[in-house]
């Protein structure tokens, strides 16, 4: 009887799941440059406000803002632990918990030209208790939704409080945007995302679904195209740059954290979502390269990269809106 080796040679049954994970990543600069990031161009505003919602005061028409208050121990302690995603980003602002009101009032502009008014904005901020009555009272989201995922996100949100761990999320379930980064391309992501879930009639199934690997991927991607949009329809050259720089690297990570599952040996899991974020930064900066070409040079003048940054005080909220900061913030 012939050996079964001879029937079924080495080379010819290798399975696909030992092949280097870095060749998944080579797909990944046609996902990041063609059609998967690409702006949304026409972009198209959001609508969702019915006809006695549009009777909100337009000064208010940005969203709330909430403060958590400065805290020398607790800042410190979350800057160090946000090193790792300032070094994979290559940018000093992420998790950097001083978020100017530049980035604010930019984040607040987005909401309010997209018809996102009841979204609350927390900066910096750790308040369990009104998330709780913020996921109670949100009537957007099935109760089933709310009382079992949103509970859940609730519950990751006071154990693994952004305030120390960092993170810039928008939960749908609590209708609530928390930023503790000084990175207005990534708030707006975070705002794009709020306007995604608004799009939907059944608001927590798409956000149950679109949660999953693959779906969550494409989500990503479109909401990285939506940023890209409206920064050129604003003319917004800078934060359109810096969604190359900085959106492009986490859509790469998120993509090649595709294939862990087949990655043979535990200790490369972690090389293969970095692999993905360098992937993603070659093509981002390639990508904006070539854009910086198309851009009015206007744009490229006004450019704040090497600039002094303005004076906080010098840059109020969209309407002049008093900012509140909640009192039993720590």
């Amino acid at each position: 009887m012939l050996p079964i080796r001879r029937f079924f040679p080495t080379r010819c049954f290798k399975p696909a799941m030992f092949r280097p994970p870095a060749a998944y990543l080579v797909g990944l600069i046609c996902l990041l440059a063609g059609g998967g990031c690409a702006a949304r161009v026409p972009y198209q505003y959001g609508h969702f406000r019915s006809d006695q919602a549009l009777a909100i005061p337009p000064d208010l028409a940005g969203g709330e803002v909430e403060f958590g208050k400065p805290h020398k121990v607790l800042d410190g302690i979350a800057r160090v632990i946000g090193l790792p995603a300032r070094v994979v980003g290559l940018n000093k602002k992420i998790n950097n918990h001083e978020v100017s009101l530049a980035t604010i009032a930019k984040l607040r502009t987005y909401l309010a030209q997209n018809d996102l008014s009841d979204v609350m904005i927390y900066v910096n901020c750790y308040d369990p208790s009104e998330q709780w009555r913020r996921l109670k009272e949100n009537q957007q989201i099935g109760a089933g939704w709310r009382y079992s995922l949103g509970a859940l996100s609730v519950v990751s949100y006071t154990l693994l409080p952004g305030r120390i761990f960092g993170g810039d999320e928008y939960n749908p379930y609590t209708n609530s945007l928390y930023l503790n980064s000084d990175v207005p391309a990534i708030a707006l992501y975070e705002g794009a995302f709020a306007k995604n879930v608004h799009r939907h009639k059944w608001r927590g199934t798409y956000t149950a679904f679109s949660g999953l690997p693959g779906a969550s991927l494409v989500r990503g991607s479109h909401e990285v195209g939506d940023v890209l949009g409206y920064a050129q329809v604003q003319h917004d050259w800078p934060t359109e740059r810096q969604a190359y720089y900085v959106l492009y690297p986490q859509v790469g990570a998120q993509t090649a954290s595709l294939a862990t599952p087949i990655v043979p040996v535990w200790w490369a899991v972690p090389m293969v979502g970095l692999g993905g974020a360098a992937v993603g930064h070659v093509t981002g900066r390639m990508v904006a390269h070539h854009r910086e070409g198309q851009v009015d040079p206007t744009a490229l003048a006004e450019s704040d990269e090497g600039e002094e940054e303005p004076d906080d005080d010098e840059l109020p909220p969209p309407g002049g809106v008093e900012l509140a900061t909640p009192a039993d913030s720590p």
